[in-house]
């Protein structure tokens, strides 16, 4: 059998089933189906950077219509093809808008899409689409984190550049999302143990259960990946 091709669609669902990527998808999933549970009407949701349409299609299943939004035509199609009830956008690369009118939708997802999620606009731009108590649900990459600062120095050691996932601390992101009108509704922090992305490792479930033992999903400040869920509020700063 032929391997997927480096970050094509494909690629992605094969990590996603590999032990690393079944453990940071179960974090995903409970995320999303709580912050849709408790979000108000109307019930549209936004997918930003779509890939293949699981997040797509998640919502569908629970009765959202879900526009869903990339940069990738063949990740577009793909989440098409798997979810056709849904409304594909192709976006250009250097937009910095969200492909939706204002007040608009009531759960804006953004999982493991870091241009996006770490832009200057992005914050900003979901507060817009959201409706007031609406639900984002994202994640963001902390630069002081230990793994962020050792990836960093590796990096740096390496090419004498920042590593491109590790550029941002998590507080002043935090910080800006709080500033766009949105309040925290939950932070999980991630990846705490040091397997690649599309890591199959035997030791994962047992670094997992080291983490949930240690309680280290609850220091997100220090935590490599933190999984955010935020309210959008009545007011916007």
């Amino acid at each position: 059998m032929t391997a997927a091709a480096l970050g094509s669609v494909q690629y992605w669902e094969d990590v996603a089933d590999r032990t690393w990527g079944r453990y940071i998808v179960a974090a995903e999933t409970d995320a999303i189906t709580e912050a849709q549970a408790a979000a108000p009407p109307p019930k549209h949701a936004l997918d930003v950077g779509c890939g293949g349409g699981r997040w797509t299609d998640l919502l569908l299943e629970h009765g959202w219509s879900v526009t869903a939004v990339d940069v990738d035509p063949e990740a577009l199609a793909t989440c098409a093809g798997r979810n056709p009830a849904a409304e594909p956008v192709l976006v250009d690369p250097h937009d910095e808008t969200l492909a939706a009118a204002d007040h608009s939708v009531a759960v804006v997802v953004c999982i493991e899409v870091l241009p996006v999620t770490h832009s200057d606009w992005f914050c900003r731009e979901a507060s817009r689409v959201l409706v007031p108590g609406g639900r984002l649900v994202t994640v963001a990459w902390n630069r002081s984190s230990l793994r962020g600062r050792a990836a960093g120095a590796r990096r740096r050691l390496r090419e004498g550049r920042q590593h491109e996932h590790y550029q941002t601390s998590y507080r002043p992101w935090r910080r800006r999302l709080v500033e766009a009108g949105f309040r925290i509704e939950a932070e999980r922090g991630l990846c705490w143990f040091p397997f690649g992305r599309a890591s199959d490792s035997r030791l994962v479930p047992f670094c997992v259960a080291v983490e949930r033992r240690l309680g280290l999903c609850r220091l997100p400040a220090l935590s490599p990946w933190v999984l955010v869920t935020a309210v959008r509020g009545t007011t916007v700063r």
